[in-house]
């Protein structure tokens, strides 16, 4: 399991940090700043709405939303990203996943990460919430990590590709 840090706040974020995610626009475009911060960190890039590129995309109120995801998934396939990322709250997952499946999204193409803030690294399924009949390759568990305005997700090991996104 790898502990990957996000904040608006780049000082919140451990200098040692193993792994990084960062916003591509929105309010608080982080991810262009990672790379010299954290040079030997993995890094994701996080798409806040529908009409950027990045390896992740954040849906959620007031950024991109469940109808606007397999358009996006199948643009970021197009771009080379052959399993991009979802990011949405443990409750909205089952809305993420319907309207993927109704879109005729293979599940083999795209990676989850679940926002679940029990303050205890895990990765969500089922047991987390009997709607979500699944498994997060990770999982946000806080946003406030070292008592800070920062947040911590668990992540697989393996869930990573061999380059950053």
């Amino acid at each position: 399991m790898i502990i990957m840090y996000d904040s608006v706040e780049l000082s919140t974020i451990p200098r040692t940090a193993a792994a990084v995610a960062g916003y591509v626009g929105g309010f608080w475009p982080t991810f262009k700043y990672l790379r010299p911060r954290w040079p030997h960190a993995r890094l994701l890039s996080i798409a806040v709405q529908p009409d950027q590129d990045a390896g992740a995309l954040d849906v959620e109120k007031g950024d991109a939303q469940p109808a606007e995801v397999p358009a996006w998934v199948r643009r970021q396939h197009r771009r080379g990203e052959a399993r991009p990322i979802l990011y949405a709250a443990l409750s909205q997952m089952p809305v993420v996943l319907h309207e993927l499946e109704r879109a005729g999204v293979s599940r083999k193409s795209y990676r989850l990460w679940s926002a679940h803030w029990t303050g205890t690294p895990h990765f969500c399924d089922s047991s987390c919430d009997p709607e979500f009949h699944d498994r997060a390759g990770a999982t946000q568990f806080t946003n406030r990590a070292l008592g800070r305005n920062l947040d911590a997700s668990a992540v697989m090991g393996d869930w990573w590709f061999p380059r950053d996104s």
